[in-house]
């Protein structure tokens, strides 16, 4: 079920004329989504608070909580 949602994003990132605002962030959140349980946008909201050097990233979401990261509000 991920899949086709990923092959189309990688498609459309390395696409001429498309400009992202950060390719490399965009394919480590799509191999972190592809390879975890939680959804593309929280791996989206862990990679910025990496990029911040904000870690751990706090979260509600016990899917999420399990990534590198991350941890789970007691």
């Amino acid at each position: 079920m991920k899949e086709p949602a990923t092959s189309a994003l990688r498609r459309l990132v390395r696409t001429e004329g498309v400009i992202a605002e950060d390719e490399a962030a965009i394919l480590r959140v799509l191999a972190a989504f592809e390879t975890g349980p939680a959804d593309f946008s929280d791996y989206l909201i862990l990679d910025a608070a990496r990029y911040a050097e904000a870690l751990p990233l706090w979260t509600f979401d016990e899917q999420l909580a399990g990534a590198t990261g991350a941890k789970m509000v007691p």
